[in-house]
């Protein structure tokens, strides 16, 4: 019996995956060994001011035509939804452009990212923030030596007077 319910679940396994891979057909596919440079970004979306907690956002990183990136925002930590993105590069240092794609596949060209090789951008104490709609990125701490009283979205720029 135990055999039978070892195989059951074996199968189950299998159609997982099988399923899974099935779901991936049609998607940009990247090759990461078409590429010899990675950098990895970790972010956040803001839709018109107001952090994204909705599955189905993804962002994807263009050298002109060609993705070199993507991730969905799916990561659920404390709350927030984030996006683990590995960026592909056959160069040090590049500049690529960053899309977002909602949910019902409108696609949000949101600016650009500089590629730089091996290193990492953001983090989940201190995500990069991407924004569409409404929202003003900038620092929004009063205490801060650069607060921007237009703000709407904190970028994790705040810069701070040295107390001594």
């Amino acid at each position: 019996m135990k055999m039978i319910q070892s195989l059951i679940s074996k199968w189950r396994e299998a159609m997982l995956l099988l399923l899974l891979l099935i779901s991936q057909i049609g998607q940009a596919q990247i090759t990461p060994s078409d590429y010899e440079h990675t950098m990895s970004v970790t972010s956040q979306l803001y839709i018109d001011g107001n952090l994204n907690n909705q599955s189905g956002y993804i962002i994807q990183v263009y050298d002109g035509a060609e993705l070199v990136g993507t991730s969905e925002y799916n990561v659920q930590i404390n709350g927030g939804l984030y996006s683990l993105l590995t960026v592909y590069s056959n160069s040090f240092f590049e500049t690529y452009t960053v899309r977002i794609i909602s949910f019902d596949s409108i696609v949000i060209e949101i600016g650009e990212i500089s590629f730089e090789s091996n290193s990492i951008l953001g983090s989940i104490s201190n995500p990069v923030i991407y924004s569409i709609g409404s929202a003003i990125q900038g620092c929004i701490d009063a205490q801060a030596c650069n607060f921007n009283v237009s703000a709407t979205v904190d970028d994790g720029t705040c810069l701070y007077a040295n107390l001594y």
